[in-house]
């Protein structure tokens, strides 16, 4: 553009040729003291119209002490035809603006992308979480007789609970005794660590059953270990969730609660307490 516009002032220049300019670029009005050149005044006239069309197209002209500059739009849209290199400058201006939101959101993606491949690095290892429990117990043990029927009818258990770790502490194998006035409860749960989740799953069966229940699954965090699954109640499915909290070197807690409206409300079934026979001594951690 710098090399069209110093041809075209080389010819507006020559004197004998003035008649070349349209009439209608030459000035209406020469400011006092200035040398009158109709032919350069009227190029630099007509190349100021352009520079100002082009860095704001979309903004109407201004008046100024009472004359009006504003151009219409015919007319924007003849300066803006009459350089074509102006719409090519100002499609690469926009596409250059863009780029570096272009870049970040392409960056973002990748990232994303990486991190969903490789997983987190900062998830925490759990495979030792069951590691406080190994070793007997004493279980007291409450179970709600009718769960989800809306009755308030407990039974009591007393017993023992025998924790086997397995796989240097990546499972462990529970037996459970109890005997109350409903009678006696045999039960085990296999408990499984998954080192790509960072879960554990809990199976539980009673000798009753002969099979395992449908996992629940989940994990501990500040101390507190968290378990969802699904099992069935007299016919029907139900959400499952097992907590265990209060962990101390010496005792912990167990809750069974189900919940038939989708986990808005719980119910709690079964409720346990154990505590460290004498003499155990506490899992390595």
């Amino acid at each position: 553009m710098v090399g069209a516009a110093r041809s075209c002032r080389e010819v507006v220049m020559i004197p004998d040729r003035k008649w070349l300019l349209p009439a209608t670029t030459r000035p209406s009005r020469i400011a006092p003291d200035t040398p009158q050149d109709p032919v350069n005044d009227a190029w630099r006239g007509r190349r100021a119209s352009a520079g100002s069309a082009l860095l704001k197209p979309q903004r109407a002209g201004r008046s100024a002490r009472g004359r009006s500059s504003a151009a219409s739009p015919s007319k924007r849209d003849t300066v803006m035809n009459s350089h074509p290199n102006g719409r090519h400058c100002l499609l690469l201006c926009g596409l250059i603006a863009a780029l570096p939101s272009a870049a970040a959101l392409a960056q973002h993606r990748s990232d994303a992308s990486t991190a969903a491949v490789r997983g987190d690095p900062t998830e925490r290892d759990g495979q030792h979480d069951f590691d406080f429990e190994i070793g007997t117990w004493r279980t007291r043990l409450s179970r709600l007789v009718h769960p989800l029927t809306g009755s308030n009818t407990w039974v009591e258990y007393e017993g023992t609970t025998v924790v086997r770790k397995i796989w240097d502490g990546r499972a462990n194998l529970v037996e459970l005794q109890v005997d109350g006035p409903s009678g006696h409860i045999e039960g085990l749960s296999l408990r499984l660590y998954n080192p790509q989740s960072h879960q554990w799953s809990l199976n539980f069966s009673n000798s009753n059953g002969g099979t395992l229940s449908p996992p629940t699954i989940g994990d501990f965090r500040g101390g507190r270990g968290v378990f969802f699954g699904l099992e069935s109640l007299n016919g029907r499915s139900v959400l499952v969730r097992f907590v265990i909290s209060d962990i101390t070197p010496t005792s912990a807690h167990f809750e069974q609660a189900f919940s038939d409206d989708g986990g808005n409300t719980w119910e709690v079934n079964w409720k346990a307490t154990d505590t460290r026979v004498t003499g155990e001594s506490t899992g390595a951690r």
